[in-house]
């Protein structure tokens, strides 16, 4: 088992202004996100996802229950800069993340609160941006970007800070499909070298990528588990109101059709292959 990097012990929280104060946006929720993984947290609007992602990094503290970064408590209002250290946050709008004139100094902006040296700046910098594919573009007007290209450029400003853990809030929900493609690949090269990823999102072929998914109805988490036991799991699809993912579902339609498919068929891909594999085990084609 992973170390624990964000845990979560009986976690509830309720807006102030809520006009019912007896229904938390989250409640009593227990997690543990390990060091390393790719974690998709799946729910519809209103289900209580973005609410726990402010919760990871003391956006937000608890009415009650805990949360620990690397066991610190988010409520320990001395720590909350050691944590904000450890885990950073890409938001959903990019443009409200946007904090300077050119590409170069709005991911510097971070690492110079830091009162880091400025050839450590640089560096950091110059890394950032080459990791997320946006290096060509530093002397750029951020307003002059693309809605995946500012994503990028804000995530860019996460690993600038030499972060262990990244949220990304419904980082993509309001991009084109060519920019959510954007910031996932950049999401998934990061798990790949080893920083621990949470991506909130209400997009199925999104969280299909990630290792696991904990899936929310009314700030409950209902079910935790590898994406395909989720979404062969008829109980918590029904009970979140989610549906299947394009390619699943397709490949659902497949199998009812008295063609054998592969009940873990989630992404295009997947999809693609069992449907050339059934068509060259039935002699459709050689």
């Amino acid at each position: 088992m992973k170390e624990t990097i964000i845990h979560l012990e009986d976690v509830s929280y309720t807006y102030e202004n809520s006009e019912e104060k007896t229904h938390p946006a989250v409640h009593s929720v227990n997690l543990e996100v390990r060091k390393g993984e790719f974690l998709a947290v799946l729910g519809h609007n209103g289900s209580g996802k973005s609410t726990l992602a402010k919760l990871f990094n003391g956006i937000l503290v608890p009415t009650s229950g805990e949360v620990k970064v690397e066991g610190i408590p988010t409520s320990d209002e001395k720590r909350i800069q050691d944590i904000r250290k450890k885990v950073g946050m890409v938001f959903q709008n990019p443009d409200n993340q946007i904090v300077a004139t050119l590409v170069e100094d709005d991911v510097a902006f971070g690492p110079e609160n830091l009162g880091l040296a400025p050839e450590e700046i640089r560096k950091r910098v110059d890394d950032a941006l080459r990791t997320v594919g946006m290096y060509d573009f530093r002397l750029f007007e951020p307003h002059k970007l693309s809605g995946g290209q500012k994503q990028r450029v804000a995530i860019a400003g996460v690993i600038a800070m030499r972060t262990d853990c990244i949220i990304f809030d419904e980082s993509t929900a309001m991009l084109d499909p060519k920019g959510r493609a954007e910031v996932m690949e950049t999401a998934k090269k990061l798990n790949e070298e080893g920083i621990t990823i949470v991506f909130i999102t209400h997009f199925m072929e999104e969280a299909v990528q990630a290792d696991r998914i904990a899936v929310m109805s009314d700030g409950r988490i209902i079910g935790i588990d590898t994406p395909k036991n989720i979404f062969n799991n008829e109980t918590i699809l029904a009970k979140a109101g989610i549906e299947l993912p394009p390619a699943a579902k397709l490949a659902k339609k497949v199998r009812e059709s008295g063609i054998s498919i592969d009940n873990g068929v989630l992404t295009v891909e997947q999809c693609a292959k069992a449907l050339f594999e059934a068509a060259k085990s039935a002699g459709v084609i050689d």
